[in-house]
């Protein structure tokens, strides 16, 4: 099977996420209250980036250890379903803060 396609908005934020640990909690609210938007009322296409390009990115580093817990508590609930979704799809339980 070929390699799947990268877009370049998906590129970019996946970058983001990688740099998310250095943002105020003001920043924080900003960047999610703006991610939630477009998996709720964005095209198919648009949350399929932020959620391949940037969710997906998050729940993967912090099994590598992100601290995605300061971060969850700034997300909407779509974000927090798409996540406890990739989370579950990677065969990882998730922490009893993701699920409380």
């Amino acid at each position: 099977m070929p390699p799947r396609e990268t877009h370049p908005t998906e590129a970019a934020l996946a970058r983001q996420a990688h740099a998310l640990a250095a943002h105020s909690p003001h920043r924080l609210r900003r960047v999610f209250a703006i991610l939630e938007s477009v998996l709720v009322d964005g095209t198919e296409a648009d949350g399929r980036v932020v959620a391949t390009g940037f969710f997906e990115v998050l729940v993967t580093e912090y099994r590598h250890g992100f601290d995605l817990r300061t971060a969850w508590f700034h997300m909407g609930p779509e974000s927090r379903l798409y996540c406890l979704a990739w989370n579950k799809a990677l065969g990882n339980e998730p922490p009893e803060w993701m699920i409380a």
